[in-house]
């Protein structure tokens, strides 16, 4: 009676239409991961011995920092060294001195006493747009006037100088691109929750097959140091006007002005999963993602934003994804099925199509696990493309996913892979309809797709805030008595 109900529900013409289109976005994904593959394997390093032919180059490197973790220095000390040929400054930007960053730092920078060019910031408390503008914007005041590239990286990843010349010759080559970006690789998941965050990871890798994508990611883009003071473009405007998302507002002037995102295949920024990464971690990572999707800076932005949190965070992940996975979870059983029962039954001799679809149940069951089989398979080669990428860029090895034929990897993969789509679709409503998020012990409230306002704690844990307009215009006014 179970199998029976299976298989009428398997045929039934409005399940195989959801069916249908749920498979077709899983080719779309299988067909991304390809073309992401064939991409980053036929992609050349360019060796940091080739730095000389931009002797004349002046990188300014912003690090926006809050806390520390038990990665943060040894990302510090690649990230310190990175050798392009020209010059290279570097400010480290926190909210205040109470932070464990700003210690960490002056330790860090007493450790890097051979280079003169590393800056500790000590930004202060925002009120008018996210504390990481703020830092930004602070950094950004800061730098040399003969800098020719800025570029923005985070401390959870990271880097290489083979990728910071691969985003220099992107910028110098092609006059189209705006903004080159990394993008974040998260290594060796190992808890049910790192699982869901490699799933995430993998569903949006996919950016990386084509020429010139349309997201990028805050934790790696560099810029031309004009661009970005070009009040045309409106960065630093969009920032300045209670901005919440530095990258989102990136890739919409990018998009406005009618410019490119570029991400060079080799441009991968590997970090260690955390051990101690959870469920809860991972939720509030999910929803301040949402958040974002939600917020904007003028109509442009808007459409863009919510075409991405609207059809890809619900519609494509809740029809491509999710219901391709319990497509996957039916013909499984039903393929079972057939397999311990056989067809010796009246019902499945005399059963010769499923609905419209000219192919008896049975038939139709295998078809489908198979292709499962092609889908789990393309996600393997994905990540081992990258495994390899990251070995290269970094001249060591990296730890590899699982065996291709861990069964007990992939089953946590699926189910994590289902976690994550229904965390990411029900994150993507309440964005929606919530205009509150709490980001690193601050809540930020939003209207109009922009910041509202900014609540903290007090020492007694009581929330207080700052007028908006107060705020910004502390900020401004001390921005430009800098010399």
């Amino acid at each position: 009676m179970l199998f029976e109900l299976i298989d009428d529900l398997a045929c039934h013409e409005s399940a195989q239409l959801v069916w249908l289109a749920s498979s077709c976005l899983a080719v779309v994904y299988v067909v991304g991961w390809y073309l992401m593959c064939r991409r980053m394997n036929s992609w050349t390093l360019e060796e940091p011995s080739h730095a000389k032919t931009r002797k004349g180059h002046k990188v300014s490197v912003i690090l926006p920092v809050k806390g520390v973790h038990e990665q943060t220095l040894d990302n510090w000390r690649t990230q310190i060294k990175l050798d392009h040929g020209g010059e290279t400054e570097y400010f480290f930007c926190m909210e205040s001195t109470q932070d464990p960053a700003y210690k960490a730092a002056m330790e860090f920078k007493e450790e890097q006493k051979d280079l003169k060019n590393v800056n500790v910031v000590v930004c202060g408390l925002s009120f008018y747009c996210t504390q990481k503008i703020h830092n930004l914007l602070e950094g950004v005041s800061q730098i040399s006037k003969e800098s020719n590239y800025v570029l923005f990286l985070d401390d959870d990843a990271q880097m290489s100088s083979r990728i910071l010349l691969s985003l220099m010759d992107v910028l110098d080559r092609d006059d189209k691109v705006l903004i080159a970006s990394g993008w974040p690789f998260e290594v060796n998941p190992k808890t049910f929750a790192g699982f869901m965050l490699f799933a995430y990871r993998m569903l949006s890798v996919i950016a990386l097959g084509q020429k010139y994508p349309t997201v990028l990611w805050g934790g790696c883009l560099l810029l031309r140091t004009r661009d970005l003071f070009d009040d045309k473009v409106g960065i630093l405007q969009a920032w300045e006007d209670c901005g919440y998302s530095d990258d989102m507002i990136m890739a919409g002037r990018a998009s406005k002005v009618n410019k490119k995102i570029f991400i060079p295949p080799v441009a991968v920024l590997p970090s260690m999963m955390k051990e101690d990464y959870s469920v809860r971690n991972h939720w509030n990572y999910i929803r301040r993602q949402m958040f974002v999707c939600d917020t904007y800076s003028d109509i442009f932005d808007r459409m863009n934003n919510l075409f991405l949190l609207i059809v890809i965070c619900i519609i494509v992940l809740l029809v491509g994804c999710l219901t391709f996975q319990v497509l996957i979870l039916a013909s499984l059983v039903g393929a079972g099925k057939s397999w311990l029962l056989g067809h010796l039954s009246a019902y499945h001799l005399n059963r010769q199509s499923c609905g419209w679809i000219p192919l008896a149940p049975d038939v139709l069951y295998v078809i489908i696990s198979a292709f499962a089989l092609v889908w789990i398979h393309s996600i393997y080669m994905a990540n081992e493309t990258l495994i390899k990428t990251c070995s290269r860029v970094y001249g060591k090895q990296f730890p590899p996913l699982t065996s291709h034929y861990s069964v007990l990897f992939w089953v946590k993969f699926f189910f994590a892979l289902l976690a994550q789509c229904t965390f990411q679709s029900s994150s993507a409503v309440i964005a929606m309809l919530d205009n509150s998020i709490v980001w690193s012990g601050i809540c930020y409230k939003k209207a109009k797709g922009k910041v509202a306002s900014v609540w903290r704690r007090t020492t007694d844990g009581e929330w207080y805030t700052v007028p908006l307009k107060e705020s910004q215009e502390k900020a401004k006014t001390a921005r430009m008595k800098r010399p």
